[in-house]
């Protein structure tokens, strides 16, 4: 955090107004993908530094103009969490807080219906828990416990901590998992109504009590279930200010590999308007994977398969394709359901790195346009655009995360790299990709 202090200066001369400190809280120790579970929501990983010093970076960036924006995760908290180890430790008040069973008959009804999300790192749904001799519900990994959203002392919970946190002067909560905070049989409990009234009732508490709060929907879904997150129904309700615009991400990502733009216009163009009071967030990779969400409908649309596409999305990035430029990295490739997603940092999907290996300038500047052609998308379509560390840099992937026991399963610490000082200087010589 005393890092990000000296950093500011950088960040005045990027025109950044709002810093995004993602998996800034305190995590479980060891494996804690990548610090979303966790386990203290009101203080920062101690590897980052303490709450005062937390409070000093808020103090700083409020004196420039600039927000905080951090995760609140809503869907789960770790194993190593007090409510977690007050359940373990025979308390009923805390054992409702979460989603657990006494032995397999109710996981193996609810495992008909679910995906996997991580089918390599965590297969299934349900995690066994010795302490409690108890199946416990967990989405994403073994470690990380699904809230029981269905009773009322969740809400009564999370909504003291997001309180708690704007009191610090958090001013943007992005909502982690949104999408998956209710469970409905025979569905895949993703995009349930009730997930928006989560959201909606924490406007309204937010509404009353700090009134500048912003809230960010994570919710990487279909284009179909993504306005509602917007608070765009049947009736309008107030929900989240902003939301991911993952259809563009895609679709600029999809132009650059087929070079043709009708799949894009035609995917784009029949999204549902936005609530004026919302705007999207706007951008050209995350920390998260790229998953290929090409609907199926709109590939028919112009005379494409859905599935062939996304197949060939994956091919190209991955670098497999005839003529690829890109050297990305595969992520929870799942053969059964024939999805895989993508990792890799903007350069070294649009080409940079391919260019840099085969000491071609020209391609290096055909890259180069393809990222600016990427950002000019992200920052013209009207939004708040996204630039995540290391792009305004040209940084390439960090290739040392297949060495680190703790990140070698997981593909997406390709683009989660070191902030890399040594380009610095190139920022301003032209003769550099940076």
């Amino acid at each position: 955090l005393a890092g990000v202090r000296r950093r500011l200066p950088y960040l005045a001369e990027l025109g950044v107004d709002t810093l995004h400190l993602l998996s800034l809280l305190q995590p479980r120790q060891g494996d804690s993908d990548g610090g979303y579970a966790i386990a203290d929501y009101l203080r920062p990983d101690r590897r980052h530094g303490t709450l005062d010093e937390l409070l000093e970076l808020i103090a700083a960036l409020r004196a420039d103009g600039v927000s905080l924006c951090v995760d609140f995760v809503l869907n789960h908290t770790s194993d190593e969490h007090e409510w977690a180890r007050a359940a373990e430790d025979g308390s009923a008040y805390h054992r409702a807080l979460f989603r657990t069973f006494p032995d397999r008959t109710g996981p193996d009804r609810w495992e008909t219906c679910l995906p996997e999300v991580f089918p390599n790192l965590a297969p299934g749904n349900f995690t066994w828990n010795e302490p409690m001799q108890r199946w416990v519900w967990t989405t994403f990994r073994e470690f990380q416990w699904d809230l029981d959203w269905s009773n009322p002392d969740v809400m009564v919970e999370i909504a003291g901590l997001a309180l708690e946190l704007a009191n610090y002067g958090v001013e943007m909560l992005r909502l982690d998992a949104i999408a998956f905070t209710w469970k409905r049989f025979a569905t895949n409990c993703q995009n349930q109504p009730e997930a928006h009234l989560v959201a909606q009732a924490l406007r309204a508490t937010l509404a009353m009590a700090a009134p500048a709060t912003v809230l960010l929907a994570e919710a990487i879904v279909g284009p179909d279930d993504l306005i509602g997150y917007l608070g765009r129904h049947e009736r309008d309700r107030p929900e989240c200010e902003l939301a991911y615009h993952n259809q563009l991400m895609v679709q600029g990502w999809s132009m650059l590999a087929s070079g043709r733009a009708d799949l894009a216009r035609t995917a784009v163009g029949r999204l549902t308007d936005i609530p004026a009071r919302t705007t999207w967030f706007t951008y050209v990779r995350c920390h998260d994977d790229i998953g290929w969400a090409i609907d199926d409908a709109d590939a028919s649309a112009i005379g494409l398969s859905g599935q062939g596409h996304r197949d060939y999305l994956a091919a190209f990035f991955r670098g497999d394709f005839p003529g690829s430029f890109a050297r990305g990295t595969p992520f929870a490739s799942n053969p059964l359901t024939g999805d895989e997603r993508t990792s890799g940092m903007t350069a070294t999907l649009a080409g940079v790195t391919a260019a840099l290996e085969a000491e071609d300038p020209d391609a290096l500047d055909r890259a180069i346009d393809r990222i600016l052609f990427l950002y000019a998308i992200a920052f013209g379509v009207g939004g708040v655009p996204i630039i995540y560390m290391g792009d305004e840099l040209c940084q390439q992937d960090d290739r040392t995360w297949p060495a680190d026991p703790e990140r070698r399963a997981d593909s997406r610490w390709a683009h989660r790299p070191a902030f890399d000082d040594a380009l610095l200087p190139d920022r301003d010589d032209p003769s550099t990709p940076t």
